[in-house]
Formats: C-alpha cells, structure tokens, sequence
C-alpha cells in the first residue's frame, strides 16, 4: 500500500514529504513541543500496539488447548 500512496503522490505532484525535510528546518517553539508531544505519543500508540498483539497472540494460543 504504502508503494501505491507514493505513486499517488508522485502522480499529483505532492513531494512534501516532512520525512525527507531537513534536519535543520526551521520550528518555532510551539511547534517543536507539539512535535516532541506527538512523537511520545506515537510511541506510546505503538507500545500499546505491541502488548495487545501479544496479548492476542496469548489467549489465541490458549483457546486451541
């Protein structure tokens, strides 16, 4: 999917891809804590992802027994 949202992308000629952006851009201070705040969420998001994939793995196992 993510090769087709590219493709999207190209073929619309948006190239303003922040992941590419440099390093150095240029963030106010609100918005380099709005960024620093949404970073720690994300992985706080993806911690929660991880446990309940395992959790789900767990209980899957335990239903076959």
């Amino acid at each position: 999917m993510g090769k087709w949202v590219r493709a999207e992308r190209v073929r619309d000629g948006v190239t303003d891809d922040l992941r590419n952006a440099p390093p150095d851009r240029d963030l106010s201070a609100s918005e380099r804590a709005e960024l620093t705040r949404l970073r720690a969420e994300v992985a706080e998001k993806d911690r929660d992802i991880m446990f309940l994939k395992k959790v789900s793995a767990y209980f899957a196992a335990q239903q076959h027994r």
